[in-house]
């Protein structure tokens, strides 16, 4: 979980590197790993092309611990890049089809699958994919929530 971006100042022959804090989200604490900050940059015309029966996934992790994570919040998928994700696919968040009670009888009634959120992908690695959230509908993002990729950039 990120809690800070940094710049290097200097170097010393792969001793020691001195760097100054830029943006800070939480502790930063001695020893804490450090890696390499990606720029995810879309060109303004390129924009991901709609995908019938894409993957699926789920999410995995919600990193600010989030209860009611929204739009702008950062969830981890268990998409991987040996699955083909890329930088700028989206992925819908829903709710799948589920049965339910139909209250105070004894029938049941079959929901339909609900879509819940547009996330778009600004990380992929071969353990994860990091997607930011850009539209909800539901307030109802949180570990284990199903997700279809639903765009993929060309």
């Amino acid at each position: 979980e990120p809690t800070a971006i940094v710049r290097v100042e200097a170097t010393d022959n792969g001793d020691a590197t001195t760097v100054r804090i830029i943006q800070q989200f939480g502790e930063v604490l001695i020893g804490q790993g450090v890696i390499p900050l990606g720029r995810f940059t879309m060109p303004p015309a390129l924009r991901p092309a709609p995908l019938a029966l894409g993957p699926e996934s789920r999410v995995v992790y919600v990193p600010s611990h989030a209860v009611l994570p929204s739009v702008q919040s950062y969830v981890i998928l268990d998409a991987t890049s040996r699955d083909g994700i890329k930088l700028g696919d989206q992925f819908t968040l829903y709710r799948a089809r589920e049965k339910a009670a139909l209250p105070g009888t004894d029938r049941e009634v079959t929901l339909p699958e609900e879509p819940i959120a547009l996330a778009q992908v600004v990380k992929v690695t071969d353990e994860g994919t990091t997607a930011v959230i850009l539209d909800q509908r539901q307030p109802a993002i949180k570990y284990g929530v199903k997700a279809r990729l639903t765009a993929r950039m060309p």
